[in-house]
Order: C-alpha cells, then structure tokens, then sequence
C-alpha cells in the first residue's frame, strides 16, 4: 500500500506539471487487489512517515478505476464509429453503383466491390491514425 501510495503521489505531481503520468507498477497491482476484495473505489488510504505524522489521505484507486472506464468506453465507441461509418459507405457505393448503370451485373458487383473496399479500407485505416496521432 505504500508504494501505491507513493506511485499516486508522485503521478499527481507530475500531472499538476500538465505532463502525462502512467500509472503502473504497485498502483496496479495494489487497486487490482482492492476490486478483488471488493473495497470501495472511493476508499481513503493513509500514509504516514517513520515518526507517525499522517504524510497523505486520499481516494489513489478512484482516478485510476475512472481511467480505466474511459479508456474502455473510448476504444468501444471508436469501434462503433467504424462500423457505422462503413456500413454507410458499402450503401453510398451501391447506390452510385446502381445509379451509373454498368452494362452487366458481373461490372456492378465488382465495381461494388471495389468501391466497398477502398472506402473502408481508407477510413478504418484513417480512424485509427487520427486515434493514434499525437494533437498536441
């Protein structure tokens, strides 16, 4: 618990820096631990230095667990996105498609086919490079 406490506090300082912290190491463990013996998230922790002097009290696996969630919901939602973003493309070039009237439906199909994939090639590659990308 103290090293996890340690971590927090030291993650915290590095954040109020505005510079991005990671939490790993003893946190981890540490909150895994405390959701597997079904604490509150929101539980206090006290540290205290070698003369009995509380040092910290505060919530340390709150922010992480939050994290955690967000972190979850964003790479879901990127998911979602995707699909949508596809399936709408696959109906935007079948109705092209159709509406330019290739001579027989052997020429339809593939340049439906064609067309399906370069757009969704390009936009799911796309997504994930914006995903990835460094905006600051």
């Amino acid at each position: 618990m103290r090293d996890s406490i340690n971590e927090f506090i030291t993650n915290n300082v590095i954040e109020e820096k505005g510079e991005v912290a990671l939490y790993t190491g003893p946190m981890q463990c540490f909150c895994a631990a405390e959701k597997k013996l079904k604490h509150k998230k929101g539980e206090y922790y006290v540290l205290k230095n070698d003369e009995g002097k509380e040092t910290y009290k505060g919530q340390i696996c709150l922010q992480m667990m939050l994290d955690k969630r967000n972190a979850k919901l964003l790479a879901l939602s990127v998911t979602v996105i995707i699909i949508v973003i596809n399936t709408i493309l696959k109906k935007l070039v079948v109705f092209l498609v159709s509406w330019i009237g290739e001579d027989t439906i052997s020429q339809q199909k593939g340049s439906v086919v064609k067309g399906a994939f370069l757009g969704q090639f390009f936009n799911t590659g796309f997504i994930i490079l914006i995903v990835n990308a460094n905006m600051k």
